[in-house]
């Protein structure tokens, strides 16, 4: 075993290199005081490795390395101005803290960079807590039992990271200012969460196989989220907050599901998932609002609320199995889409005030598709085409109705009701099977809604 406490002179005057190699076990605590601290740690050995690097004054600086068979520890606490990090491990068990805080109010640069690399037993693992300024943290590791936990304060922020084979989980809280933030996780049992503040904000997630999740809360300023999720028990939850606003997820095989609400300002949202048990509900507010969610098989299901300014909403559901679609939006120049291809499809779609339009297409087996439109500029557009068809529109007040229903084949039905303040017309179109139709129109210059 091996141990060095430095001297008076080198707490003062800084600068510190240190190597140690041993068969067993080394072990290195470092403590600077005083301005223009720098140190180089460099360790090696087959079984147990300790690093400790204690650093309070001006332009602090570290560098640790370490490479060992088994146990490998490192922790580098930073107080002071300007400081920097860098720590490289290679083995199995490893650990890693970092803490750096600033005492200056004024342009500290502070930097953490970790990396953790595992192919054996045991495995690694990260904790880093900085303070604020123009922060930067880094962090890689590679095998067997990943995990990380990184809290940074605010500033010029920005985080990358990257996980790659076992039981990886991720947890980021990052603050405010010009924020970013990149996760990516690869194999096994990945999770991420990430809480984000304010400003011009940021944050892609990529997870890739088994036991994937993501959770996201991003806050106030030029939010941007991206989630790309790849296979078996994906899962997205993403709550986002003001102003220009976006988010995609994309996930792809397995137990699919993803939940968002965005709150206000130019809102964009895109979802798209693949294969399994679909799912997706989202919630987005006010102002120029948009939604997309394209489904492609499985066990789809939709629900989109949506509520005021510029809104329109598409949902694809593709290829066939469960679909569902529930579809509420709220105020402003409405337009919506849905269009539903083979199976168990239903349909359900509302909309109120102002621009209306609607048009929604289903293929084959257990059609139903109902749409109720509120006061003004209405247009509907049906097309069911296959199996136990029926379709329920109900438009009113204010004028403008129109309405087209085509039906297809088999247990046909429709009913379109129609109400005031002129400009009445509907079409409907059946063809073979129990057809069966029913159209009311009430055109006078009196609003009427129906009961």
């Amino acid at each position: 075993m091996k141990k060095v406490i430095l001297g008076v002179s080198a707490l003062l005057l800084g600068t510190m290199t240190f190597a140690q190699v041993s068969p067993i076990e080394t072990k290195s605590d470092v403590i600077q005081r005083g301005d223009g601290n720098e140190s180089t740690v460099s360790q090696e050995g087959m079984k147990r490795i300790i690093s400790k690097v204690e650093q309070d004054g001006n332009k602090n600086s570290s560098v640790v390395s370490q490479d060992a068979e088994k146990n490998i520890k490192s922790k580098v606490k930073q107080t002071g101005y300007n400081n920097a990090s860098d720590i490289d491990q290679s083995g199995a068990g490893n650990r890693i803290w970092v803490n750096q805080k600033s005492l200056a109010e004024e342009g500290p640069t502070l930097l953490a960079i970790s990396e953790v690399g595992s192919d054996d037993v045991a495995g690694n693992s990260s904790a880093i807590d900085q303070g604020g300024k123009e922060n930067y943290i880094d962090v890689w590791q590679r095998g067997k039992k990943n995990e990380s936990a990184i809290v940074q304060d605010g500033e010029e922020n920005l985080i990358d990271f990257v996980q790659m084979g076992k039981k990886n989980e991720s947890t980021i809280d990052q603050d405010g200012e010009v924020s970013d933030i990149v996760v990516a996780q690869i194999g096994e049992e990945n999770e991420s969460k990430i809480d984000q503040d304010g400003e011009l904000n940021g944050i892609v997630v990529l997870q890739r196989g088994k036991e994937n999740e993501s959770d996201i809360n991003q806050n106030d300023k030029d939010n941007y989220s991206d989630v790309w999720q790849r296979g078996k028990k994906n899962e997205s939850d993403i709550d986002q907050d003001g102003v220009e606003n976006e988010i995609f997820v994309w996930q792809r095989g397995k137990k699919n599901e993803s939940y968002i609400d965005q709150y206000g300002e130019l809102n964009y949202i895109d979802v798209w998932q693949r294969g399994k048990k679909n799912e997706s509900v989202i919630d987005q507010k006010d102002m120029k609002n948009k939604i997309v969610v394209h489904q492609l098989s499985d066990v789809n299901y939709s629900s989109i609320v949506q509520a005021g300014q510029d809104n329109k909403t598409i949902v694809k559901q593709k290829g066939g199995d469960e679909n569902k679609s529930w579809v509420n939006q709220k105020g402003d120049n409405l337009l919506l889409k849905v269009s539903q291809n083979g199976d168990k499809n239903r349909s359900r779609v509302k909309q109120r005030g102002n621009g209306s339009m609607a048009y929604v297409t289903q293929k084959g087996t257990g059609n139903y598709a109902k749409v109720d439109q509120g006061c003004g500029a209405h247009i509907s557009t049906g097309v069911q085409i296959g199996r136990r068809n029926m379709s329920t529109v109900t438009q009113y007040g204010a004028g403008s109705g129109i309405s087209n229903v085509h039906q297809d084949g088999n247990r046909n039905m429709s009913t379109v009701t129609q109400y005031g303040a002129g400009s009445g017309i509907s079409n409907v179109h059946q063809n073979g099977n129990r057809n069966m139709s029913t159209v009311t129109q009430h055109s006078l210059g009196s609003i009427m809604q129906p009961l």
